[in-house]
């Protein structure tokens, strides 16, 4: 996502702060990408074995997505 307020490089002036605020802006498709990607940093591709390990990894996420959506999923929660 756009976060300009988190770099302090783009603190060269307060008209420039104020102009940058995303607080503003309502990105519906940046959004909805946002919360529908994973980002796998490229160090991780470059480990050995990563084109055998990073497939079964995603595939695993994908196994396990309710319960990572819903950590309560899974739990016994009947009371003691």
């Amino acid at each position: 996502m756009y976060l300009p307020h988190s770099k302090p490089r783009h603190r060269l002036s307060q008209e420039y702060w104020e102009a940058i605020d995303t607080r503003r802006a309502r990105l519906p498709h940046s959004t909805r990408l946002h919360e529908a990607s994973v980002i796998i940093p490229h160090t991780a591709m470059l480990r050995p074995g990563a084109e055998e390990h990073l497939p079964r990894a995603l595939d695993r996420l994908v196994g396990h997505a309710d319960r990572l959506r819903d950590p309560t999923a899974g739990r016994n929660t009947a009371a003691a």
